[in-house]
C-alpha cells in the first residue's frame, strides 16, 4: 500500500488545478495507468480510533442499566411484597348485634363544629331541622286530645250524664266526640227499651202462665170427677157412651195441658253409647228426677255403639235400664226421629245435656245452641272450644253423675 501511495505521489502533477482537466492528460497514450489524486482526509479506522475519543453516551446508558439491575437484585433479596386479594364476602358477627341509631331522627340543618375541632361535654355540635318534629308533635298532641275526650265521653256514658266540656277543648274534636256520645247514647237507650219490652212481655207471659196453671190445677179435679160421674151414669144406663167419652176427653186434655207446663230436659246423640257420655247421663237421672218431680226427660238416639258392646245386654240402653230404677213415664226414648221433629223438640227444651269424650264435636250441640237451649256440657277438649262457662253454657265432668245432676238442677 505504501508503494502505491508513493507511486501515486510521483505521478501526480503539481499544477494547482482541480477537476478532470487537471488530472487527465490527453497526450498520454491509451492503456497507461493514470494515477488519481488521493483525497485530502483518508478514512483510516485505526487512525480514527487513535486520534478520536469514543462517544460517552453509550457508556452512561450501560452504567445506568447495570446500577438498576443491581438495585433490583438487592430489593429482591431483602424486600417484601404484600399480596392483596379482592372477593365478595359478608361480615358475620360472633356476638349479639346492636343497632346504633339516634334517639331522634331528622335532617341536619346546621353543623357548629369543623373537622379536627376540640369539643367538650354538653357542647352543641349541630342543629336538626324542626319541621318533622313539629309535625309529629302536632299529631301526638291531637291524638292525646282525642283520647282525653274519649275518656270523658266513656265516663259520661257510664254515669248516665251529659258530656261536660272544658275551656281549651278543640271545637272540631269536641264536635266529633259529642256526635259519638249522642250515637252511643241513642243506641244504648234503644237497646235498653228493647230489653225492657222483652222483659215486660216475659213477665206478662209468666203471669199468664201462672194464672193458667192455677186454673188448671183448680179445674182438673172437677173435670176428673165429672168424667168419673159420667162413667158411673153410663154404667147405670142414665147416660150414653158418647157423652161419657166426651167428658173423659175433656178431662184428658186438661191433664195434658197441665203436663205441657212441665220442664223438658233433652239428651241427643246419634247412638246411645259411652263415647257420648250416655252412661253418665243415665246414672244422673235418678237424682234429677227426684229433685225435679215435674221434669220430663226426652232421649233421642239409636242403639248402635261404636265403642265396645256391654256384657250381658244387647245395648247400653238395655243394660242401664236394667241397672237403674227409673220412672219410664217421665223418661221417654224416641229413637231416631226426623229433623223437623228434632228441631221442635229442641225449641221446647228447658235444658239440653251434651256429654262426650275428647273426640269430634257433634252437630247436635251446635244445633241446640242455635235453638236457644240452655246447655250443660262435658268439660272436654272439643266442647271447651265452643262453650264459655257461665256465658253460653256450663261445663261438668263427663264421668261425675252427681255433678251433672247438680248442674242441671
Amino acid at each position: 500500500m505504501n508503494s502505491m501511495s508513493a507511486a501515486g505521489q510521483q505521478a501526480r502533477p503539481d499544477t494547482g488545478q482541480q477537476g478532470p482537466q487537471a488530472t487527465v492528460d490527453a497526450k498520454q497514450p491509451v492503456g497507461q495507468v493514470i494515477p488519481l489524486r488521493p483525497p485530502r482526509h483518508w478514512h483510516d479506522p485505526l487512525k480514527l480510533i487513535q486520534e478520536d475519543a469514543p462517544d460517552t453516551s453509550l457508556r452512561i446508558v450501560l452504567w445506568t442499566v447495570a446500577v438498576l439491575v443491581l438495585i433490583l437484585l438487592v430489593w429482591a433479596g431483602f424486600g417484601e411484597i404484600d399480596i392483596i386479594a379482592s372477593a365478595d364476602g359478608k361480615l358475620v358477627p360472633q356476638t349479639l348485634v346492636k343497632i346504633v341509631q339516634p334517639a331522634e331522627s331528622g335532617v341536619v340543618k346546621e353543623l357548629l363544629v369543623q373537622e379536627g375541632d376540640s369539643v367538650q361535654a354538653g357542647q352543641v355540635l349541630g342543629r336538626l331541622d324542626t319541621t318533622i318534629a313539629r309535625a309529629e308533635g302536632a299529631g301526638v298532641a291531637s291524638d292525646l286530645a282525642i283520647q282525653r275526650l274519649q275518656v270523658r265521653r266513656i265516663e259520661s256514658e257510664l254515669a248516665g250524664q251529659p258530656m261536660a266540656f272544658k275551656a281549651g277543648d278543640d271545637p272540631q274534636l269536641t264536635a266529633q266526640v259529642q256526635s259519638q256520645y249522642s250515637a252511643h247514647r241513642k243506641a244504648f237507650l234503644d237497646s235498653l227499651a228493647q230489653e225492657q219490652s222483652i222483659l215486660a212481655k216475659a213477665t206478662h207471659e209468666r203471669k199468664s202462665a201462672a194464672q193458667t196453671l192455677n186454673k188448671l190445677e183448680q179445674t182438673l179435679p172437677i173435670y176428673a170427677k165429672a168424667a168419673e160421674a159420667y162413667g158411673w151414669l153410663e154404667k147405670e144406663g142414665f147416660y150414653g157412651g158418647l157423652a161419657t167419652a166426651e167428658k173423659q176427653r175433656e178431662a184428658l186434655e186438661k191433664v195434658k195441658d197441665l203436663d205441657a207446663d212441665d220442664p223438658v230436659m233433652t239428651y241427643v246423640a246419634r247412638n246411645l253409647e259411652p263415647y257420648r257420655g250416655f252412661h253418665s247421663f243415665m246414672r244422673a237421672l235418678p237424682q234429677l228426677l227426684a229433685r225435679q218431680p215435674a221434669c220430663e226427660v226426652v232421649i233421642v238416639g239409636g242403639d248402635v255403639s261404636y265403642s265396645s258392646k256391654p256384657q250381658g245386654a244387647a245395648s247400653w240402653r238395655a243394660k242401664l235400664l236394667g241397672e237403674l230404677n227409673l220412672d219410664l213415664e217421665r223418661v221417654h226414648f224416641l229413637g231416631k226421629i226426623p229433623y223437623a221433629a228434632y228441631r221442635r223438640l229442641l225449641q221446647v227444651s228447658a235444658v239440653h245435656v251434651y256429654l262426650t269424650y275428647p273426640v269430634v264435636l257433634s252437630w247436635s250441640m251446635l244445633k241446640a245452641m242455635a235453638c236457644g237451649c240452655v246447655l250443660v256440657a262435658s268439660d272436654t277438649a272439643p266442647v271447651r272450644e265452643v262453650i264459655r262457662e257461665g256465658e253460653n253454657g256450663w261445663l261438668v265432668d263427663v264421668f261425675d253423675a252427681e255433678a251433672i245432676a247438680a248442674r242441671v238442677e
